[in-house]
Parts: structure tokens; sequence; C-alpha cells
């Protein structure tokens, strides 16, 4: 976990590690500087931190950020890789065979416009893609290897938030509309685990979801999996084997009530 808020005013530089084996938290090095809604993966055997939003002053969503980091093991610290084309937060990335993919997000300022343009990094540099057919910023998304997948966003505003379903293939450019998800959402996790994108939790008007819904990649139907103990948005998912995680988020709507809450939910064969 790197970065995030803390409140509704505050974002922090702080990041932390899981060790499954033997189920702890340890602290990592500090960001270069507070970062929220920012995009994270594991990509060449260390991890990657891209995007975000930078408080500015008393501004919390300040501005929108086109930084890459990714964690020198080595070194413990942080180091700077080619930036982004598109300065972006609240988007979504994931690897896709040997490249990063991001889609959607939005800028900052007093005139925000959502980021149209997918970006696919390669190793070496950037390139600009398809642009995502339904525009969204806080969608979730997870690649099964050969598609980056999207579910949810909104347009600004966690009034327009949408259930569009998006597969994009890299090797094609091409995006295709996948069938709807159960309900509108935005702020959601997302993970594949044995053929089936999940995606949990999420908000919506003035409500915090506990939702965990189950979509098959083969059968391309959509089933609802058990809840998540208590209603959480903005909060990470990610599957290490045949275990989902569920990390932090908030529990009420907006930015406030940051959580702590770490929950499993293990799949059996």
């Amino acid at each position: 976990m790197a970065g995030g808020l803390t409140d509704a005013q505050h974002a922090t530089a702080k990041t932390e590690f899981y060790a499954p084996r033997i189920g702890a938290w340890g602290p990592g090095p500090d960001l270069p500087f507070p970062l929220h809604h920012a995009m994270m993966v594991s990509y060449q055997n260390t991890v990657w931190v891209i995007g975000g939003f930078e408080p500015q002053g008393s501004q919390i969503y300040g501005v929108a950020s086109a930084r890459v980091l990714h964690l020198d093991q080595a070194e413990d610290a942080w180091v700077d890789a080619p930036p982004l084309h598109h300065a972006r937060g609240a988007g979504a990335a994931a690897v896709v065979g040997n490249e990063i993919v991001v889609a959607g997000g939005r800028t900052a300022g007093t005139s925000p416009a959502e980021v149209i343009p997918t970006e696919i990094f390669d190793g070496t540099s950037w390139h600009d893609a398809a642009g995502i057919p339904v525009p969204g910023d806080h969608l979730a998304a997870a690649s099964n290897g050969k598609y980056l997948y999207t579910v949810g966003g909104r347009r600004l505003e966690v009034t327009s938030n949408t259930a569009a379903v998006q597969r994009f293939d890299p090797a094609a450019d091409r995006w295709v509309q996948l069938p709807a998800a159960p309900g509108k959402i935005s702020d959601a996790g997302a993970a594949i685990v044995g053929g089936q994108l999940i995606i949990a939790g999420g908000e919506s008007i003035g409500t915090v979801y506990r939702t965990v819904w189950a979509y098959d990649l083969a059968s391309s139907t959509w089933s609802v999996l058990p809840s998540l103990a208590a209603p959480r948005h903005g909060l990470g998912v990610a599957a290490i084997g045949s275990t989902l995680y569920a990390i932090d988020g908030a529990s009420q709507p907006g930015h406030n009530a940051s959580t702590r809450t770490v929950q499993t939910l293990t799949f059996h064969s």
C-alpha cells in the first residue's frame, strides 16, 4: 500500500508491505511526496506507483500527477520512471502480458476533465492507445494477462456512476463492451481469481457498499459472493493465489472515516 487519504484534508506519503507467510505488516520507504488516488501495479519484480493527485496547500486534490515511481528494492527507495503522457488521478491500471496499461481517470483544478486516452508502458516508454469508450474516474480494473477489464467509475461526480464493463485488448488496440455490472458503482476494488473478475465494495450517492460481485470470464455472467464484513470504498483489492485481500478504504461516503481493515476471501476449487 502506498499513499492515500487519511481524512478529508490530509494525504500521506507512507507505504506499508504485507507478508502473507507470516501475516504481518511492515513499513516501507516513504514516497517522495504525499499522494492519493494513485494507481499501483506489480511489474518487473517490483512495485510501481502511477499518477494520482498531489495536494497543493489547502487543496487536497491539488494537481493531477504524471509521475511514475518504482521501488528500488536494493536501495529501499523510490525512483522516477518515464512519466505518463496524460496526468491523471483516480484512474485504473493493470499489467497485461509484459506491459502496464492505464485507463480512465481525471485531471484536477477548477475545471477537471476526464482523461480519454489509454496509455501503455512497454518497459521503456509510454505510448497512447485507443481511448476508453465510456470514460470515467474512480473505476476498478484487473487483468487476466491477456486483457484489461474495467468496471464502473463515475463521470466526475458520484451522482454519475456507471455500470459499464469494458475490456481492452492491447494487442489489437481495441475496446469491447461486456455485460453491465449488477449496479452502478464507483470507487470499488477489483482482482481476478480463478477466471472470475471480482468487484468488492464501492460507493454511490450517500451510500457505501459491502457487496462483492463476480463476473465469470468464460460464461459472461454475473453472480453475488459473500459480502464484506463492513461497507468500504476506495479500498485496495489484490489476489495472492486463491485468496482475495480487501484492504483499507473508507466506511463513509466521500473522504471521511478511513479504515485499517483487512479482510480475506478464499476460493476453493
